[in-house]
């Protein structure tokens, strides 16, 4: 059919089938178009084509038919293609491929005329009208691939179980291809294809055996990714009569390509139909696609979901199940954020809009940074990666333009929050980089540039003078600054919603996802990390903006959300429930679960596995001995340390000789805990006395020449209480400044509640409670989530101080009437593993800096005393304390828990041979209904 054709038929007023919006890529292109957009409609048109053929599957239940108004008829869908294209595009036939002719110089005629002689297109095409031939529609030249833009419908699935299916086979297929890679390498792994191995060897030498299998299978993972071929007349096929052959994936790219006579095409279209068409020489012997050679997306694809088991079974459930939830529920260090970052990274990869969310700002920072070093590990290998997509770190501002709408602002005030806010970022290069106020900068950096735009640079440029004034103290009006935020509110806008917008990724905290309404930004997937922590409507935030796939992870062992108590709220007790928590177990929410912990040796995930999940299981890697294990290794050898060595008790139960210094307890005698007067935040200064001393004895060790000397910013320093953590920042300060007025660089201070989601080679945790009157009275950390975090963050060593003995003179009081036995199966396993050393302790703070430097004689700031009803026993708690004050019952009972937790111990080892030997198995922390 010719254009003249086309256009009368589109003229004719003639009724459309299948009517118009009714088909996916129209919706989709309806639903993202931009009516206030500056751009030309036919560049919008080409630009959210191939965002929709990026993503290479729709599910359609996202896409629903829209029935369009006739300005959208007449200026978008008719603007784009012919209603014959349109037919074409979406009546397939059994083939579905096309003959697109491309070339129409003067002497081509009588060339594509011999290329149809004696040709029956009915077995190549199914239909006469798949011959794509009309100059004025089809002058492609060299540059085929604007058929796609065309007809997208000849890649992109909207298939759910064909989808499915086919991403299946490509799991099974690159599997196949990594376990024959290792088995000729000469490792002994299970699943390999032995069998095909065999039987090249024996026909080909050993070393063409190999090539050869490599090659059957390479075939096989790439005929798994192919959805269709086209057959394409340019200007060689004229010339050679052989027609370009073109396999292209969901995603458009070419696999394979190749040359074929054109009487061999209606044997191709049997081949395709009956699926043998990867066994003729034209596939098996054809060129591989720049995107499937190394270096291009198939190896990038590869190389990301080289993962265990688990992990793989995380991405099979975002990436081809059709549930719109999943939960992903990981242990501490299993790499559930990794994971999400490897996920949200994919996504991008596959051109798919994402969403990254955290209810804290550490934990969102901790995605993106975890994102960064997987993009920094694939640019290596392929820098081409970069200008695929963008990613944008969101501010954690609340303030948006819809309120300014609503309310008075003073612009001065606005202004200065949102430039200091955009000039101080995480304080890392690599991460502030991706920051919406760089993007923001950037883009009126660009704009300044174009002098092809006037209208935009003399905006850019006033904006940009605005921001120099601003940098200098120079004065500026009210009015200047209202239109600069309001440019900057237009430009993040523009950044994240115009048809030419090349963000893939934006990562913010759970509250802060509600700009992106604001700002235009509708992600297809939303994930969120360290769910367990955030409250329900936290969640619920990012939840609104109606991705097509949410995943949530998180453990429910750690964290729960932080919501007022129950004298100040009715609700607090359901508000305290995570949306996490809500769908756990649920049977309509797809659900995987970590084991294997990728942070901690096994010295240190030992008890925390064991006593709150069962067994948690240390992947190899975390034997790896890093710099700053290698420094404190070689300090607890060194005189330096000696008293500490000294100072370490054997095991009080017969217990192994141990002598590792990964995990020590420093038990700290003469011993208070206090608030400040008319405060509730408790502090222990002979604990912050004891940590300064560790850290201290530390920093001052003199290393050998082979060992890198210890970068402070390794270590952290943790803490339940604010006012504690107050003390200790601000005393090992001052003391480190005492020694190197010069230092810039010093440990991280945390609390418990802030560190969900963060890691360190060395933590030093201060466990504060030390009642002055009652040893069991140890606050909220009796609720073991709190203790849980705390003793999961180190991945080298970790230093506990507390007050082990005053605890264990209330043990039953603690695990019967608190109700904190986890935190006396602790007390017993330290004793048991013979990793406590005592140390006396000091209640005296220097209150100045003048005072530390003048001795310790002239320290003034004592921890205040506390008044005994303050702390009363209630009467159950005075029985079980009667009862248990005999040695004799004492030591049963402290033997009972012994036992109960060499039990514990026991069945670890047991999930441990289990998972050595590859056997699957359930934790019995893997359902919310069963006891720990």
């Amino acid at each position: 059919m010719s254009s003249s054709d086309e256009v009368a038929l589109n003229e004719g007023g003639m009724e459309i089938s299948p009517p118009w919006g009714s088909i996916p890529v129209e919706a989709y292109i309806l639903q993202n178009w931009d009516t206030s957009s500056a751009t030309a409609p036919t560049d919008q048109l080409r630009h959210l084509v191939r965002l929709y053929i990026g993503a290479g599957y729709h599910d359609p239940t996202t896409l629903p038919s829209i029935t369009p108004t006739d300005d959208q008829v007449t200026t978008i869908l008719q603007l784009w293609r012919t209603p014959f294209q349109r037919a074409v595009a979406t009546e397939p036939g059994q083939i579905g491929c096309i003959w697109l002719r491309t070339d129409y110089s003067a002497e081509s005629e009588g060339a594509h005329e011999s290329l149809l002689e004696n040709l029956d297109l009915f077995n190549t095409l199914d239909d006469e009208d798949r011959l794509l031939d009309d100059e004025d529609l089809y002058d492609f030249g060299q540059e085929w691939q604007k058929i796609l833009d065309l007809m997208p419908e000849l890649v992109v699935s909207t298939d759910a179980s064909t989808w499915h299916s086919s991403q299946t086979r490509l799991t099974k297929a690159e599997d196949e291809l990594d376990k024959a890679k290792a088995y000729l390498a000469g490792e002994d792994i299970q699943g390999a294809p032995v069998e095909l191995i065999e039987s090249m060897r024996n026909v080909l030498p050993a070393d063409q055996a190999g090539e050869s299998v490599l090659r059957i299978l390479l075939s096989k993972v790439h005929k798994t990714c192919v959805v269709n071929y086209i057959l394409v007349e340019d200007s060689e096929a004229l010339e050679t009569q052989q027609l370009l052959l073109i396999f292209l994936d969901a995603h458009g790219r070419v696999a394979r390509s190749s040359r074929m006579p054109p009487d061999q095409t209606e044997q191709m279209g049997g081949f395709w139909l009956d699926g043998s068409w990867d066994e003729v020489d034209e596939w098996m012997e054809a060129d591989i696609g720049d995107d499937y050679q190394v270096g291009g997306l198939l190896p990038i694809w590869c190389y990301i979901k080289k993962m265990k088991k688990q992990q793989l079974r995380a991405w099979e459930l975002l990436f081809y199940n059709n549930r719109f939830t999943s939960l992903l529920q990981g242990t501490p260090g299993t790499g559930k954020t990794k994971t999400v970052a490897g996920q949200g990274l994919g996504l991008a990869l596959c051109e798919v809009k994402t969403l990254i969310t955290a209810p804290s700002n550490t934990a969102a920072r901790e995605s993106l940074i975890k994102l960064v070093q997987m993009l920094r590990e694939v640019l290596a290998r392929f820098p081409q990666a970069e200008e695929w997509f963008d990613i944008v770190y969101l501010p954690t501002r609340s303030t948006t333009l819809s309120d300014i709408m609503e309310a008075d602002v003073d612009w001065e005030i606005m202004t200065d929050h949102t430039i200091k806010e955009g000039q101080n970022q995480t304080g890392q290069a690599d991460v502030d980089k991706y920051a919406l106020w760089r993007h923001i900068a950037a883009s009126f950096e660009e704009d300044n540039g174009n002098s092809s735009d006037t209208e935009k640079q003399t905006k850019a440029k006033v904006w940009l003078d605005v921001l120099e004034a601003y940098k200098y103290s120079h004065r500026i009006s009210a009015k200047d600054k209202k239109k600069f935020f309001l440019a900057v509110e237009g430009k993040a806008k523009e950044i994240f919603s115009s048809p030419l917008s090349n963000v893939k990724i934006v990562i913010c905290t759970c509250n802060t996802a509600h700009l992106l309404q604001d700002y235009g930004y509708k992600p297809r997937a939303s994930l969120a990390d360290e769910a367990a922590f955030g409250s329900e409507p936290e969640l619920i935030i990012p939840a609104i903006l109606s991705a097509s796939k949410n995943q949530y992870s998180g453990d429910y062992m750690q964290l729960p959300p932080v919501v007022k108590s129950a004298g100040h709220n009715e609700q607090s007790s359901q508000l305290a429930m995570s949306l996490f928590k809500r769908f756990y177990d649920h049977d309509s929410v797809e659900f995987i679960r970590f084991r294997m912990n990728y942070r901690m040796p096994k010295v240190l995930a030992r008890f925390p596995g064991m006593v709150t999940y069962g067994f948690l299981g240390a992947h190899p890697s975390t034997v790896v001995t890093s710099d700053t294990l290698k420094y404190y290794q070689e300090w607890w050898s060194s005189d330096s340390a000696k008293p500490y060595r000294d100072a370490r008790r054997k095991s009080e139960f017969g217990g192994p000789e141990n002598d590792n210094p990964q995990r020590l307890f420093i038990n700290v005698k003469n011993r208070k805990c206090a608030p400040k007067q008319g405060g509730k935040s408790k502090r222990n200064f002979a604990n912050i006395n004891a940590v300064c001393d560790v850290i201290m004895n530390l920093f001052s060790h003199q290393h050998s020449i082979d060992i890198t000397n210890i970068d402070r910013d390794k270590i952290t320093a943790l803490t339940p209480y604010k006012e504690e953590l107050h003390e200790i920042s601000r005393h090992v300060t001052m003391r480190l400044k005492m020694h190197n007025p010069k230092i810039q660089r010093f440990p991280r201070f945390r609390t418990i509640d802030s560190t969900q989601g963060g890691e360190n080679e060395i933590v030093l945790l201060t466990v504060t409670p030390a009642d002055q009157h009652n040893g069991s009275v140890i606050g909220f950390i009796r609720k073991w989530n709190w203790m849980n975090v705390a003793l999961t963050r180190a991945k080298s060593a970790l230093n506990i101080f507390g007050n082990l003995d005053l605890w264990r003179s209330q043990l039953p009081i603690i695990t019967k009437i608190r109700k904190a036995k986890k935190f006396g199966y602790m007390i017993m396993d330290l004793l048991d593993m013979g990793d406590v050393i005592d140390v006396d302790g000091d209640k005296y703070l220097p209150k100045t800096f003048a005072e530390l430097r003048n001795g310790r004689q002239t320290w003034t700031m004592e921890i205040e005393a506390t008044p005994p009803e303050s702390s009363a026993f209630n009467r159950r708690a005075q029985v079980c304390l009667n009862t248990h004050s005999d040695p004799k019952v004492k030591a049963e009972y402290e033997r009972k828990l012994l036992d109960q937790m060499r039990a514990m111990r026991k069945t670890a080892e047991e999930f441990e041979r289990l998972d050595k030997a590859g056997v699957e198995y359930d934790l019995p922390s893997a359902s919310l209904n069963v006891p720990i």
